[in-house]
């Protein structure tokens, strides 16, 4: 996080980076920091702004959405607020988040959680293809979800609240597939490169920090 850099240059570097992957199979794209963004809810699916957000919160959604970025934190690092955040171009690379106590200490101790999360090292050559579908939500057809949704409105009033939001989650989900296009991320398994070795493989570092 930095004062003096805007939301709209970190979107700008966020699409160039992304374009740059896109031009390059043998590219992958990792972004992580503090971007300071309290009022975003981060779940499995995306991010959700509270109550209406403020324009660079949906700003930020949206550039994440056009590069089919995902976010892999999902619970908070200050306070209770998700700030801190690890972006990926491929939702399988990361496949591990961890949360540990904040490196060093103030007079408030109010400080961000430190953050480690496991990536998975990835080959084109010789390479077996996985698909993942993402939504695209900067391509909907939002008057058509709408629709679809407000059909049920009296099926709705008619039913227990169990049966209520079984029927919601339903017509949600059949409105998303009708009217949000997806599009499908191939991700490739293959031989490690060159040099990564069986001693990488076993490698670790330490890190002493003083108390």
């Amino acid at each position: 996080f930095s004062a003096s850099v805007t939301n709209f240059e970190i979107n700008k570097s966020i699409g160039f980076a992304s374009s740059l992957c896109s031009q390059n199979t043998s590219c992958s794209l990792l972004v992580a920091g503090d971007f300071n963004f309290p009022d975003i809810n981060w779940y499995h699916s995306g991010g959700v702004c509270k109550n209406k957000g403020r324009p660079s919160s949906l700003d930020f959604l949206d550039c994440l959405n056009k590069n089919y970025l995902t976010q892999h934190v999902l619970e908070p690092t200050f306070k209770d607020n998700i700030l801190d955040l690890v972006l990926t171009d491929d939702p399988a690379r990361i496949f591990r988040v961890s949360h540990g106590p904040p490196l060093g200490s103030t007079e408030k101790n109010c400080l961000h959680s430190s953050i480690g999360w496991s990536y998975e090292l990835r080959s084109n050559t010789g390479a077996s293809a996985f698909h993942f579908p993402r939504p695209v939500y900067s391509k909907g057809n939002y008057s058509l979800f709408n629709e679809k949704i407000l059909d049920c409105r009296d099926r709705l009033s008619s039913v227990d609240p169990d049966s209520s939001y079984n029927l919601l989650f339903s017509v949600y989900a059949s409105a998303s597939c009708l009217a949000i296009p997806t599009r499908v991320r191939k991700t490739q398994l293959g031989s490690n490169p060159k040099w990564f070795n069986q001693s990488t493989n076993q490698g670790k570092v330490k890190i002493s920090l003083p108390l």
